[in-house]
């Protein structure tokens, strides 16, 4: 028997890495297909009214098992005056996603906070933590291909070298904007915009789909 549970043992810790193996090769077909498609012009947005409170409580909520891996205080502000805004569901999904599994893979204690705030004609999401936090002439990196930031740590959400690139291209089709503010050694916070309408040929295009519909 002393055996048998032995073998059971590593057959699950086997497994266990096969799966993770599994998972983290999806991502990076995943994430190289996606870019393939953006370079390519062929990444085309499927436009919905969409809740962005309701959306940020459920990516938070499928982080919450990372983040209480670590120990870490998750928060969730979220602004009373935000609207709902016309994008992507499943893009804007990978967005925040990409961004707060990037923040508490790099924090190892404290807190990741994400946060919506109503402004004139976008929102405005940031996700801060307490990380390691980045050099600032390497800010600019995160959002490369391929690129690692100072001590071989890859600042992309899963390790692929794409998460942030894909990330960055995928907030400026949006017709936002995404930037870094970080303290080396303190923390970092990635904040994005998204209009609450589409760009106008987005928009021209959706209204034409509509028509033929």
């Amino acid at each position: 028997e002393g055996l048998d549970g032995d073998l059971n043992e590593r057959m699950e810790e086997d497994v266990k890495l096969i799966r993770s193996s599994g998972d983290h090769l999806r991502g990076l077909i995943g994430d190289i297909l996606d870019m393939s498609k953006i370079e390519a012009g062929r990444m085309d947005l499927r436009y919905e009214t969409i809740d962005m409170a309701a959306m940020a409580k459920d990516v938070v909520a499928t982080a919450a098992p990372l983040a209480q891996e670590k120990q870490l205080f998750l928060h969730l502000d979220i602004d009373e005056e935000i609207k709902p805004i016309q994008a992507d569901r499943t893009r804007l999904r990978q967005i925040i996603w990409n961004i707060l599994g990037n923040a508490i893979k790099f924090t190892e204690k404290g807190s990741v906070t994400i946060s919506l705030q109503a402004q004139s004609n976008h929102l405005l999401c940031s996700v801060r933590d307490t990380g390691i936090g980045i050099k600032e002439e390497q800010t600019a990196a995160v959002f490369e291909h391929f690129r690692q930031i100072d001590g071989g740590l890859d600042r992309t959400a899963g390790g692929t070298g794409l998460g942030m690139p894909i990330t960055r291209k995928l907030v400026e089709l949006h017709g936002g904007e995404i930037w870094i503010e970080s303290v080396y050694g303190q923390g970092s916070t990635f904040l994005f915009t998204i209009p609450y309408q589409p760009p106008k040929k987005k928009l021209e295009i959706v209204e034409s789909i509509a028509e033929m519909n």
